[in-house]
Parts: structure tokens; C-alpha cells; sequence
């Protein structure tokens, strides 16, 4: 289940997670078996950062736009916020 169900081995979970930490602060608080939850320190500061981190997001995890955000620049309009959450369900 989760993202090893969509394909993401767990390096690649943990190569994903170290850019982000390295890049934007991110944390890793909560991970449980279909979600995964981080909060973050710094996060985009500007428009076109914050639309190339939704990119990146949406490829690691690509139901964020079936369940939280219906267009990549709504899902960029919430990474200004310092929780980001995952969910492969």
C-alpha cells in the first residue's frame, strides 16, 4: 500500500525526503501506511518556486491532485504553508 504500492522504494522515499530537508526544511513528523507528513521549515518563497516544488511533488506523489488540489497551480498555492502532507490512498 502507500507509495511502495505506486512504485516509490523506500530509498527513493529517503532521496526524496533528504532534498527536501536540504532544500526547504522539511521534517518528516508522521508517516503511516497509505500517508506521510512533513512539516517544513523554509518553504518556497515566490510563485515560480513554489510551482516547480508542486512538479516535483506531484511526481512523487501524484494523488495530491485527485485529493487536494484540482490544478497544479492550486497545489503550488498551498506549498507556502508549513505542513505538507502525502497521501497514496
Amino acid at each position: 500500500s502507500g507509495g511502495e504500492g505506486h512504485g516509490i522504494s523506500g530509498a527513493e522515499h529517503l532521496s526524496v525526503l533528504h532534498f527536501w530537508q536540504e532544500a526547504y526544511g522539511a521534517d518528516l513528523v508522521s508517516l503511516g501506511l497509505e500517508t506521510l507528513e512533513c512539516l517544513v521549515a523554509e518553504p518556497p518563497e515566490d510563485a515560480r518556486g513554489a510551482f516547480e516544488l508542486a512538479v516535483q511533488q506531484y511526481a512523487y506523489c501524484p494523488h495530491l491532485m485527485d485529493h487536494l488540489a484540482p490544478a497544479m497551480g492550486a497545489l503550488a498555492a498551498t506549498l507556502f504553508g508549513r505542513h505538507w502532507i502525502f497521501d497514496w490512498t
